[in-house]
């Protein structure tokens, strides 16, 4: 995946400079909502950044990933992002403490492999379930 957003960046510079400066201001307030502990403002610029990186490459996400989504925001999902070049590998969710078993059992039932995750003060830390 990460050839072809090269590609995409080659071909159409001034549109992909466009893209990757909403993705960098995005960052910016991803940094904010974090210092400031607002973690449904982060969801929400979680969707958004992925949104934007969709409109750049749209091969970014499957229809696997993007049915996962729809099911995890269904159910207290607060926001996400394909983590990497996308293309089938991973996928970042904040969804709100009460509903984590429920998200877990129904990610599960769609084949979705649940990494847990929490943040630390120098980065993201995974830790099996």
């Amino acid at each position: 995946m990460a050839v072809e957003q090269v590609e995409s960046y080659k071909k159409n510079k001034p549109q992909a400079t466009q893209y990757l400066d909403q993705l960098k201001e995005i960052a910016y307030h991803m940094k904010d909502c974090i210092l400031e502990e607002d973690i449904e403002g982060l969801g929400k610029l979680l969707t958004h950044d992925w949104k934007v990186k969709t409109e750049f490459n749209p091969l970014l996400t499957t229809d696997f990933m993007r049915t996962l989504n729809k099911i995890v925001m269904k159910n207290g999902g607060l926001g996400g992002r394909v983590c990497g070049a996308g293309g089938g590998g991973c996928f970042i969710w904040l969804v709100k403490p009460e509903n984590k078993e429920e998200i877990a059992t129904l990610l599960d039932n769609q084949k979705g492999k649940l990494l847990n995750y929490k943040f630390m003060e120098r980065g993201l830390e995974i830790t099996p379930i």
